[in-house]
């Protein structure tokens, strides 16, 4: 089956021109960004007044710091879950050639923010795990001999080194059409929609590699034409700095809804 990779370019441009709506979550985001970094900012101020020297008090330190900080991992993800949820929503309507509302917004939250979250964890958890059943072993290691230790932070470091290239490649291929997947299937199991999701990649290995290949071009080519400018004498290096920031928000969102598009109407002959 050829697929008309141009034609489907085209057709997310015009639904992305067409639909301004999809940049909104961005402003939400950025909103929310700002209330994150504020609390951390809170919690660290919070630190530096109860424990003036935490290098005499480090258990103590620890014993705050690691449950707060695990709170704030959670918090970050369930707010990246409700913004993607958001564009979700807002990308599978656009690629179906419906016009997105606000109302979708609300829409998108409440059909895909749960799941998402989910899929989210299970993504954490796939790293951080090893990482931490790892790091204990090396723990153990030490306390036997230092020796001992350091033959294990070798091996051990190799093996995790190559499980994470692995594991993300799965995250990067397995799971590139994850995102429409979801919106076509009625799902409340994460584990279920990873597993479709990596079934599709298997099955259609060629179009995914070749999907990536085209995002990945045109991320590459945007970036060379936007820093080319950081070379002019003629351009005050702020702009430089704010175009290529726009020309990446505008980018990703133009192949976001390429995702869909391909998932969607990967049999359109015309637009």
């Amino acid at each position: 089956m050829k697929i008309k990779y141009d034609l489907l370019l085209k057709k997310s441009w015009m639904g992305m021109k067409n639909n301004l709506i999809v940049f909104l979550p961005l402003v939400y985001s950025i909103a929310l960004g700002l209330v994150f970094l504020i609390m951390m900012l809170l919690e660290f101020l919070l630190f530096i007044g109860l424990l003036p020297d935490p290098r005499v008090e480090l258990i103590r330190f620890l014993y705050f710091a690691v449950p707060i900080g695990l709170i704030d991992i959670l918090l970050l993800i369930l707010l990246t879950s409700v913004i993607n949820a958001m564009y979700i929503n807002l990308l599978n309507l656009v690629s179906r050639d419906y016009k997105a509302t606000n109302k979708d917004l609300l829409q998108g939250i409440k059909k895909y923010a749960y799941l998402y979250f989910k899929v989210q964890m299970i993504k954490f958890s796939i790293i951080l795990i090893p990482i931490l059943i790892l790091g204990l072993i090396i723990f153990l290691g030490f306390l036997i001999s230092k020796l001992f230790g350091l033959l294990l932070v070798v091996i051990l470091g190799l093996i995790l080194f190559i499980y994470i290239i692995l594991a993300s490649l799965f995250m990067v291929f397995g799971l590139l059409f994850l995102e429409p997947i979801m919106t076509t299937i009625k799902l409340s199991s994460a584990i279920e929609l990873i597993k479709l999701s990596f079934k599709y990649a298997k099955n259609n290995y060629t179009h995914i590699f070749i999907t990536w290949l085209i995002m990945f071009a045109i991320n590459f080519v945007l970036s060379i034409i936007v820093e080319f400018t950081f070379f002019s004498p003629f351009v005050i290096l702020i702009i430089p700095i704010i175009l290529l920031v726009i020309v990446r928000i505008v980018a990703n969102i133009w192949l976001r809804i390429f995702l869909f598009n391909y998932y969607l109407n990967k049999n359109i002959k015309k637009l």
